[in-house]
């Protein structure tokens, strides 16, 4: 009974604990970039005309980056449900970062991290 109880836990050991990691095509990447900034806050509020405007893979492993445009006809970042936001057409350059599927970074007009919901003027102090 030890010895199957030892031969079970080496086993789980060896094929359960085993994590699959796998590699992301760049076109994988870009839709799940794109789908990361249709769902944001700050396109969820008023977002329109998404566009990419240049792409690239980065150095770090199996990462790339996507700079996409939008328009919004109120200015400031995030969900602004809860605020009155001055109506001002805005154009908003949002760069995305994704790293082996997961956005890792995103930075609205290079004030606004996307991923914490906060200025980055806030946390570079």
């Amino acid at each position: 009974m030890k010895l199957l109880l030892s031969i079970f836990v080496l086993l789980f050991f060896i094929f359960g604990c085993e994590q699959t990691t796998r590699d992301y095509s760049f076109e994988e990447s870009k839709e799940i970039a794109t789908l990361f900034v249709l769902n944001s806050p700050t396109y969820q509020y008023n977002g329109k005309n998404l566009e990419l405007l240049d792409s690239g893979s980065l150095e770090c492993d199996n990462c790339f980056m996507f700079v996409f445009r939008f328009s919004s006809a109120y200015d400031g970042y995030g969900d602004r449900q809860d605020k009155i936001p001055n109506e001002i057409e805005t154009e908003n350059i949002i760069e995305v970062i994704v790293q082996k599927g997961e956005v890792i970074q995103a930075t609205i007009n290079n004030e606004w991290n996307e991923i914490l919901q906060r200025k980055i003027s806030d946390y570079e102090k």
